[in-house]
């Protein structure tokens, strides 16, 4: 339904959909001066088109096929090259679409008319939810889940398939007003698969016909992973699900079909928690499209969860409809517009299930798949989500992908859970290649002192190897704060000073090129926390009278005194300021895993106070 509103909005995309834009590649090439895409907010960025043909060259710049254009215009083309320049001043991603028609080669000869599209972004990392958020999100659906937490599992497991490295079962388990969640379920077996396996939970695409949930053999056998599937509807898998969809009142957040969708995926949860092989530790949640934006609502209300991944991901940035952006599959205020719904009251209710609103609650590692070319579920709406979430985030920009989800989102499921998940190392099927995916690491949450510089140490590579040295590029911007920060290239990487006394907010950004595929390339995310306080000149200055360390030197715990008060909590800190242990609670330090070396021991009291001392570690 979605692809038959693309073609009879924009015929030449039918034809463009069908060829996955390779029938013109010879006539007609369309390039940005960014390879990657990416522009600031306000950078002027250069289209080129080439072709030999010589005809009338018709260009739309838009934010997606779903929102007016932007520019749109029509010049002569010559042969050769013709550049359009473009500047956009908000954070926005972009869709460039070229058209030569009634194009003719240059000795006179007819061709056939040529199309080229791309996409690029302006200022992504700004880009924000339109809507607020409702204020008693967590209340809402604290209330839901508490009503499906007071049903019985009633769970029903018939074995399916028993495999050569794994065994299927279907399932079903009870949920709200007598309905039930069907999938399936996935057990590895194999050489070094005795369990308990991290758990993986798969939520299914839009639809209402059989089969959506199939069962996940790939992270089973290819991860060692206890596999799960559902679909959301009140049907089994091999059913058709009749009234799926149907809301009653888009004005009210009960009124929402997805509200049972939101409670299938914490009931299977229910099912994977009720099981004696699940490790109790590792669960990823993950879906594409629907299933990717029902992944990130799903983990926002259940902290049993914790990793998650999105394809092309549905149900993200519902405001842009508002101001004229776009917005998440379903479209759901178009949808209250055209049916009469009061727009306040439907963004009020649509805000409980906007993935953008609900992944500023979840601080877990993340994988995410983002088109550029995407019309049904486009790019700057599962972004928004990208950008509110705090843990590591991996992202695939495909620049001239649509919907549809690349080849990586199968690849690298299971290398994101061997990264991530202890245990999952190794396959049971030896025919799999057991490699680890991307990770990125800012560096733990640290005090420094105001005005010092000190170097950030931030971690990151692939297949569990860092980086090549100067084949990924990195960035820091800063978030929050109460001053300036400055950045500074250093020998080993990036200096920061701090301006202020108070808590900043640092994200670093790095690109992976990837120059195995063209016109696409990785992003990795991390955030970290850093506590700027008054400077100490040396370690010899950080030493306060009355303050005393014993044993020190220390092989595997101190404890520090305090002539005239209480310590309440200790931390460590490097020469260089940084954090190395977390404030601990009392007068004790536990040394297990400290390098070796000279640190700085900070102990607060009761009042808020901090005395510094100095510790050697034997």
């Amino acid at each position: 339904m979605a692809k038959d509103y693309l073609t009879k909005t924009f015929p030449v995309l039918a034809l463009v959909l069908a060829t996955g834009f390779s029938l013109f590649a010879q006539e007609m090439t369309l390039r940005a001066d960014h390879p990657d895409g990416a522009y600031r907010s306000g950078e002027e960025a250069f289209f080129t088109v080439e072709s030999e043909s010589v005809g009338e060259l018709r260009y739309i710049i838009r934010h997606s096929l779903r929102t007016d254009p932007i520019v749109t215009d029509v010049i002569p083309h010559d042969g050769g090259t013709t550049v359009i320049p473009f500047r956009y001043d908000s954070a926005a991603f972009i869709t460039v679409q070229v058209s030569l028609e009634t194009a003719r080669s240059a000795g006179g000869a007819t061709g056939e008319n040529a199309y080229a599209a791309l996409g690029v972004s302006f200022g992504r990392e700004q880009i924000e939810p339109f809507l607020d958020d409702p204020g008693d999100f967590d209340a809402f659906w604290g209330g839901q889940t508490a009503e499906l937490d007071g049903i019985p599992l009633d769970l029903r497991v018939e074995p399916v398939e028993q495999r050569e490295f794994s065994d299927v079962f279907t399932f079903s388990a009870a949920q709200i007003e007598g309905r039930r969640v069907y999938g399936y379920i996935v057990v590895p077996r194999g050489p070094g698969t005795a369990g308990p396996y991290p758990a993986s939970l798969r939520l299914p695409p839009y639809g209402q016909g059989p089969n959506l949930a199939r069962p996940d053999v790939q992270l089973a056998e290819g991860a060692g992973c206890l596999a799960v599937t559902i679909n959301i509807h009140d049907v089994p898998v091999d059913e058709y699900a009749e009234e799926a969809y149907e809301n009653t009142d888009l004005g009210d957040p009960e009124g929402y079909y997805y509200r049972y969708a939101v409670l299938a995926a914490r009931r299977a949860i229910d099912v994977i928690a009720a099981r004696a092989d699940w490790n109790g530790r590792d669960l990823l949640v993950y879906g594409e499209s629907q299933g990717g934006g029902l992944a990130f609502l799903t983990a926002s209300i259940d902290d049993r969860v914790t990793h998650a991944m999105q394809a092309v991901a549905a149900l993200s940035q519902h405001g842009g409809y508002l101001v004229d952006r776009p917005s998440g599959f379903p479209y759901f205020l178009e949808k209250a517009a055209a049916t009469g719904v009061d727009l306040a009251d439907a963004a009020r209710a649509v805000s409980f299930y906007d993935a953008s609103l609900a992944a500023r609650r979840f601080a877990g590692p993340t994988q995410h798949y983002v088109n550029y070319l995407d019309d049904i579920c486009p790019p700057a709406t599962h972004y928004a989500a990208v950008n509110e979430l705090s843990g590591p985030r991996i992202v695939l920009h495909s620049l001239r992908a649509d919907h549809g989800n690349p080849a990586e989102y199968n690849d690298h499921r299971a290398e994101f859970v061997r990264e991530y998940f202890a245990g999952s190392t190794a396959s049971p099927n030896p025919r799999v290649t057991p490699r680890r995916g991307h990770f990125v690491d800012a560096g733990e949450d640290l005090s420094v002192g105001v005005g010092q510089p000190f170097a950030l140490q931030p971690t990151f590579g692939y297949g569990g190897a860092p980086a090549p040295a100067g084949e990924w590029s990195t960035a820091w911007e800063v978030l929050s704060g109460p001053g300036q920060v400055d950045f500074a290239r250093a020998a080993d990487g990036t200096e920061a000073t701090f301006s202020e006394l108070g808590t900043y907010r640092l994200r670093l950004r790095v690109k992976d090129p990837y120059p195995e595929q063209e016109d696409k390339w990785w992003e990795l995310i991390d955030d970290l926390t850093v506590e700027v306080t008054e400077a100490t000149s040396s370690i010899e200055e950080a030493t306060t009278e009355g303050f005393s360390i014993s044993p020190n030197p220390a092989a595997q715990r101190a404890v520090v005194r305090l002539d005239d008060a209480q310590v309440a909590s200790v931390e460590l800190l490097d020469l260089a300021g940084r954090r190395v242990l977390a404030p601990q609670s009392g007068p004790g330090v536990d040394l297990a895993g400290v390098a070796p070396g000279t640190y700085i021991v900070v102990a607060h009291t009761p009042e808020g106070e901090r005395r510094t001392g100095r510790l050697s570690k034997r």
